[in-house]
């Protein structure tokens, strides 16, 4: 089905209905599309604009060079990035020993079960039903490589 392409002035209207909203959220800035344009021509072969807007949103976002880990855990642990993060997580030892009497780990993690994780009874009922192999299974563990979180969970893990 066709429908007519909204005139100027509907548009228009449209738009300060919108920014009208916007506004009750907080700060809002509106850079018409000719002006969006020049300031756009000012980005020149991936390097950062110079003195003009830089995005709020990460610290990183203009960087012509590589960003290093520590830098990024120096923004988390000084709240000046929020996000997540693919991360090797260890229970710091206060942390570990805290739940280590309540028998639970720290983290959720989906693991592989092999043999050697299971206590004696356990491997002789298997064997006896014929398991050889297991599936993955949810469980709480204290370490675990490549752990998606977020910004604020990583904190918590921080060793001082």
């Amino acid at each position: 089905m066709y429908t007519r392409a909204k005139s100027v002035k509907e548009t228009t209207e449209s738009d300060f209905k919108k920014i009208k909203i916007l506004k009750q959220y907080g700060k809002v800035i509106v850079i018409y599309g000719c002006k969006w344009k020049k300031l756009r021509r000012k980005f020149v072969n991936g390097k950062s604009w110079e003195r003009s807007p830089k995005c709020q949103l990460s610290s990183f976002y203009y960087r012509p060079c590589d960003i290093k880990e520590e830098e990024i855990l120096e923004k988390v642990y000084n709240d000046q990035f929020e996000g997540l993060l693919l991360v090797d997580l260890d229970t710091p030892m206060e942390l570990k020993k805290s739940f280590m009497e309540l028998n639970i780990g720290t983290i959720f993690a989906r693991i592989n079960i092999n043999p050697d994780m299971l206590s004696g009874s356990m491997k002789r009922k298997c064997e006896n039903r014929g398991y050889t192999k297991f599936n993955p299974q949810l469980s709480m563990v204290f370490k675990h490589d490549e752990y998606l979180c977020t910004s604020d969970l990583l904190k918590m893990y921080k060793q001082e």
